[in-house]
């Protein structure tokens, strides 16, 4: 059964709600298969404190990711257990994993998503060292992500590890989403190399180095890099990351379900194996899907008291760091980001989106158009 989150709570409000919540409930005709999409996530959703259909329409982000992982663990037929009003999720079979969902949000004061123009709009397909505020948006994600993730881990340590459920041998996984700052569909991997593993991108040489801190946007306070080397955060197994688990990505999977939008969808994918080009465009379609897997992230903490089975979650983009040695295994190439517009705008939209793709693999003119 699937929960009745598009009739407004009791006492609620149309002024109380979240714009995205009214965008999907009022333009009816235009959403319908983003809210078909959306009810199938929270399909055996169990509401065990009575509050996830309040705080989805009034704050929505933090109840839209999780049933977005509700779905995404489901799909895996992994067996969830409710009994308990803690953790957000606790996985017992075919692995035990205790997983506390979180959300990276816009700081108070922030600019907020409603000051959404054209040019952040079209960023998302723009290549990093096209950005000109690359390291600010990187630097102002690692400040936001920081802080959700101290947040639970202080909650783990205080709580959850003390509930008799809980056992200690179980795997700690920290499931963030991001919603940071207007354009963070565009963060990709980028803040939590450097956060996680100390390893901070340089767009003009197209390459990670090594930092230890960064500077918080604003101030002289020192934000500490590569937590995982901490000693202090090896009880953190693992953290599962997304920064596209958006209404375009509502969209996107509508449309890879063959039902029809008045958008279209592009992905900007990053091919990291050297077979072809490093970055690939694709158009969302029934017969180029997007999965609902596509821009799910594991890092794996190298120094875990309880490491994540490394097959859990087999159809995610997987990270492990160890001795300066790098893996990645999964799903490649994984999504960069992605475009939701209308079909209206692809006429005039196209030459930049291409001009973008040749960008990003460095082709010359001739080269790339031929």
């Amino acid at each position: 059964m699937s929960l009745d989150i598009f009739t407004l709570a009791k006492g609620l409000k149309e002024e109380d709600c979240n714009s995205k919540l009214l965008n999907l409930i009022n333009q009816n005709f235009m959403m319908f298969n983003e809210r078909s999409i959306l009810l199938k996530w929270t399909k055996d959703f169990i509401d065990r404190d009575g509050k996830i259909i309040n705080e989805f329409q009034t704050t929505f982000h933090s109840s839209f990711w999780e049933f977005y992982l509700n779905a995404y663990f489901r799909q895996h037929n992994y067996v969830l257990d409710w009994t308990h009003i803690k953790p957000d999720f606790l996985i017992t079979k075919p692995y035990m994993i205790c997983i506390e969902a979180v959300v990276a949000n816009i700081k108070l004061n922030g600019i907020p998503e409603s000051q959404r123009n054209l040019e952040d709009h079209l960023s998302m397909l723009s290549p990093p060292w096209l950005q000109q505020d690359f390291t600010k948006m990187v630097d102002e994600a690692i400040v936001r992500y920081s802080n959700a993730i101290s947040s639970k881990y202080l909650k783990y340590k205080k709580e959850y590890s003390k509930c008799d459920w809980v056992k200690p041998f179980c795997p700690f996984v920290i499931a963030m989403a991001s919603y940071d700052q207007i354009n963070y569909g565009r963060e990709y991997i980028y803040p939590m190399m450097a956060l996680l593993y100390g390893l901070y991108y340089n767009p003009e040489e197209r390459s990670y180095f090594p930092k230890a801190t960064i500077k918080k946007p604003g101030t002289t306070a020192d934000i500490a890099l590569n937590l995982f080397a901490n000693p202090e955060f090896n009880q953190v197994s693992a953290i599962i990351f997304s920064c596209t688990t958006t209404i375009g990505k509502l969209t996107s999977l509508a449309i890879s379900e063959g039902r029809s939008s008045l958008n279209q969808v592009y992905i900007i994918r990053e091919n990291l194996f050297d077979n072809g080009p490093r970055y690939q465009l694709q158009i969302v379609s029934e017969e180029s899907p997007e999965l609902l897997s596509d821009g799910i992230f594991i890092f794996h903490n190298p120094t875990a008291i309880n490491p994540l089975d490394n097959d859990a979650f087999p159809d995610a983009t997987h990270f492990f760091y160890e001795e300066d040695d790098f893996n990645i295994a999964g799903v490649i190439p994984p999504l960069v980001s992605r475009l939701n517009t209308s079909k209206i705008f692809v006429p005039a939209l196209s030459p930049l989106i291409s001009e973008y793709l040749r960008q990003y693999n460095d082709a010359t003119i001739d080269e790339f158009y031929k």
